[in-house]
């Protein structure tokens, strides 16, 4: 026997979603946010829905599905006012998920690159100054780990190898803190 769904309109699909953000439920808010995109498809509800189903997985620490969310945003609705916090949102999801100097790097690079976008892409857009902000500490992380494996290369006497890594930071990572110790390590290796 089927059961018949009873008519809710969007806009009330779209409060009981900000009900249960305002309530420290992002996950069961991101469900509500993701119904809206099923029920209303292609209508100003479902770009809606889509951008705070991303803000609310964002929200909750669901950074994977946020970083999901935000791109399937951004490959819809690439022209939208929004477009510029989804990217935003995308690579604030890496910049979270960043590891120490000892792990890989992959999500610091790709935090970097969303931020390089947001500022490039979208250039009065209000995130502006926090993806500035954001880039400068991602650059520094990625040169910390240019030198920690340089530095690893120096203490092994693989020279070469040592340099390549302290090159990379001057000519990557110029404006880091890592410039400095990077040209007395050149030095060193040669």
């Amino acid at each position: 026997k089927m059961v018949v769904e009873p008519d809710v309109p969007a806009s009330k699909v779209y409060d009981q979603g900000l009900a249960q953000l305002a309530n420290g439920s992002p996950s069961e808010a991101a469900k509500k946010f993701t119904d809206l995109g099923s029920q209303f498809p292609d209508s100003d509800w479902a770009r809606k829905g889509l951008l705070m189903t991303t803000y609310a997985q964002f929200q909750g620490g669901d950074y994977d599905s946020a970083e999901t969310s935000a791109q399937r945003y951004i490959k819809l609705y690439p022209k939208s006012p929004e477009a510029a916090y989804a990217l935003y949102l995308e690579a604030s999801s890496y910049y979270n998920q960043i590891p120490d100097v000892s792990r890989d790097q992959d999500r610091a690079a790709k935090a970097l690159a969303g931020f390089q976008r947001v500022v490039h892409d979208y250039p009065n857009s209000e995130y502006v100054s926090d993806a500035k902000f954001k880039i400068d500490v991602t650059m520094d992380q990625l040169a910390g780990k240019e030198m920690s494996i340089g530095r690893f290369y120096l203490n092994r006497r693989n020279f070469t190898a040592a340099i390549n890594r302290f090159r990379a930071v001057l000519t990557s990572y110029q404006t880091t803190r890592h410039s400095e110790e990077a040209l007395y390590r050149l030095t060193e290796a040669y």
